[in-house]
């Protein structure tokens, strides 16, 4: 039997709604700024790391998704693009003692702009791998959760 919140066609059951993804994702939103803006938040940055990735979790087991890794790791991959989005619109803010420097063999060879540029475009890469990353990690735990729930409801 289909549950009512879940669509009816098959291979789209893993989709959580464009809405959703991006709910979920925002849910990152307030770490990202208070890290950039360097608001310390002592022991409530725990619940600001772990909270989002908990909560798409909870949210896909809840749902019975089909495939809970994938539309975790998608919901990671909104996640590490808002990441990226906030560090670049809070960027000044974050260094505003001095923009970050190339060092090694690239140090002095690059004009500030480049440099600032080569930084930027390593930073939004970053962001979205540890994005992906986190979703997959959170996705494997989700899906370890559902295949339990699955298996004690068709008990």
């Amino acid at each position: 039997m289909t549950a009512p919140d879940r669509p009816d066609r098959p291979g789209e059951r893993w989709q959580l709604g464009v809405g959703a993804t991006l709910a979920l994702g925002l849910l990152a939103v307030p770490r990202v700024v208070l890290h950039d803006l360097g608001v310390d938040v002592g022991p409530l940055n725990l619940l600001l790391v772990l909270g989002p990735p908990v909560a798409w979790v909870w949210y896909v087991v809840r749902r019975r998704v089909d495939r809970p890794l994938l539309a975790v790791t998608i919901v990671g991959v909104v996640y590490g693009v808002v990441l990226a989005a906030a560090h670049m619109v809070l960027w000044d803010e974050a260094f505003e003692d001095g923009p970050p420097r190339l060092g090694g063999e690239l140090a002095g060879e690059l004009s500030a702009g480049t440099e600032e540029v080569v930084l930027r475009v390593a930073s939004s890469l970053s962001s979205i791998a540890v994005g992906a990353v986190v979703g997959a990690v959170a996705g494997l735990v989700a899906e370890v959760l559902a295949r339990r729930v699955r298996s004690a409801a068709s008990r």
